[in-house]
């Protein structure tokens, strides 16, 4: 009787608390990242942006997998091998918890393939658990990869499909027409063949507007090779030869594809006639990526052209080689100033509920502005009168 009365007065049992983590899991989870949540500020620095997603839509499970590899060649990279990859990234990981290192010890190529193995995990819920699960076969990882590819190259097609049509309407004058005509479903006639399609592409080093320039890229004469980077790259289609950052990368063009291809097409003329999520929404994606920038501007490049069908190794269009051009570039180190201030700019453009001030391009004349040469004038004023002082004290 005891016994079942001080039962009785026991108070509700409360939940066991879950073990934390062990060690080396700690460890893990700490290399890869973690998925922040939604407003939270960290000093994490440049891969902040990469991650800073908010909820996704919920994913019919059979499609999962192609799903994030569809956002994952958009965003991260289109032509990386996911079974290399994810075979390497796991290695590597386990590699930086058994020696005990951080991934700044890592070689450049191997710190760059870690960021996109990070990227990866942290797109695809759950991919973490089910790639260090004990139980999880090579089969099992091939099968991921597997579907993960199918999802980047479903995206290409797709996305390459949509534009050859939609590019036609973008490159249409308002209320005028094309002469000649441009189908909407063939590519016939675009490229250099059309002066509509041909004055986006011509690289920068011609000009479109000089007969003989156009005469030589019609007959094949000149076959711009991938890193002679197209016209439609820049702002208004003008080159600034002594200052090549003027413009870059915020052509007209690209900013309609790229909502073409990650809102919605009715978001490209502003009518709200969209009856499903985006791409971009779908994913929770507020920002843009270096990564979608090149994507936007080789299916772009690709739309304009006379080639028939997208293929990463078409001999004429090179596509993978372009693209990597436009990627590199992007994420060099000795660009990341001008890249923040390129993918401020775009932020403002495609995700204006998400942008910041802070993030934002600062007018040449507001008073910030002012503020910010003050400043940057009296520090070289100081720096000059010390150098100085300096001269004068060895002087004596």
């Amino acid at each position: 009787m005891s016994s079942q009365t001080n039962k009785e007065n026991e108070g509700p049992a409360t939940a066991p608390t879950a073990p934390p983590p062990p060690p080396s899991e700690a460890v893990r989870r700490r290399l890869l990242g973690k998925r922040k949540a939604l407003n939270q500020t960290t000093e994490e620095g440049e891969d902040e942006v990469e991650y800073d997603i908010g909820p996704q839509k919920k994913i019919v499970k059979s499609d999962r997998l192609i799903s994030y590899g569809r956002h994952f060649g958009r965003t991260v990279h289109s032509f990386c091998n996911m079974k290399t990859l994810i075979t390497e990234g796991q290695a590597r990981v386990n590699e930086l918890i058994l020696r005990d290192i951080e991934p700044k010890h890592l070689s450049q190529d191997e710190q760059r393939d870690h960021k996109v193995f990070r990227q990866l995990i942290n797109l695809v819920p759950d991919l973490e658990t089910r790639l260090w699960d004990v139980n999880c076969t090579t089969d099992q990882r091939d099968y991921i990869a597997d579907m993960l590819e199918k999802g980047m190259a479903g995206a290409r097609s797709d996305d390459n499909k949509g534009l050859k049509s939609a590019i036609v309407d973008m490159i249409t004058p308002a209320n005028g027409v094309l002469i000649p005509a441009l189908a909407r479903n063939k590519k016939e006639g675009r490229g250099f063949l059309h002066d509509a399609t041909g004055k986006y592409l011509c690289p920068t080093d011609y000009d479109w507007s000089i007969e003989n320039d156009r005469r030589r890229l019609r007959s094949g004469e000149i076959i711009p090779l991938p890193g002679q980077w197209p016209i439609l790259f820049f702002q208004g289609l003008k080159f600034n030869v002594s200052d090549p950052w003027e413009g870059l990368l915020r052509g007209h063009l690209l900013v309609i594809a790229f909502k073409h291809i990650f809102t919605s097409p009715s978001s490209v003329t502003g009518e709200a006639r969209a009856t499903r999520s985006g791409n971009a929404a779908i994913h929770g994606m507020k920002r843009v990526t270096t990564a979608s920038l090149a994507y936007v501007a080789m299916m772009v490049r690709h739309s304009l052209s006379s080639s028939a069908v997208f293929n990463k190794a078409d001999k004429a269009m090179q596509n993978e080689v372009f693209y990597n051009s436009v990627l590199s570039f992007l994420e060099d180190e000795n660009e990341a100033h001008e890249v923040r201030d390129l993918l401020a700019w775009w932020d403002a453009q495609i995700f204006p509920e998400f942008a910041t001030v802070e993030t934002g391009r600062v007018p040449a004349s507001s008073a910030l502005a002012a503020l910010r040469i003050r400043r940057q004038q009296a520090l070289i004023k100081a720096a000059e009168q010390q150098n100085d002082d300096q001269g004068e004290g060895q002087s004596q």
